[in-house]
């Protein structure tokens, strides 16, 4: 398993494209993972093509366990942004 990191996939970013800087790649990525991110939040699902989608969703309020005491706990409704890949990559076997 590789694990990557947000500076990893920067660094990789700046040294694809000539004539940008760590910070300018930094400062772009921002602003797109912020743009994305409220209108998700909005509830305006956003479509990247061939990639995915991500949504907001409604969770429903629940009973959940504290596993050390057993003591039942109401866990209250609250909304999730998700993101769920297409179906091409979901089913791609590695």
């Amino acid at each position: 398993m590789v694990n990557k990191n947000r500076q990893d996939l920067i660094e990789y970013i700046c040294n694809q494209l000539d004539g940008y800087t760590n910070e300018q790649i930094d400062k772009m990525s921002d602003h797109l993972l912020d743009d994305m991110l409220c209108l998700a939040m909005s509830g305006r699902p956003v479509h990247l093509t061939n990639l995915g989608q991500l949504k907001q969703v409604e969770k429903t309020a629940r009973v959940g366990r504290n596993p050390k005491t057993g003591d039942l706990h109401t866990i209250r409704a609250r909304k999730r942004i998700v993101f769920s890949f297409v179906k091409k990559l979901r089913k791609k076997e590695i």
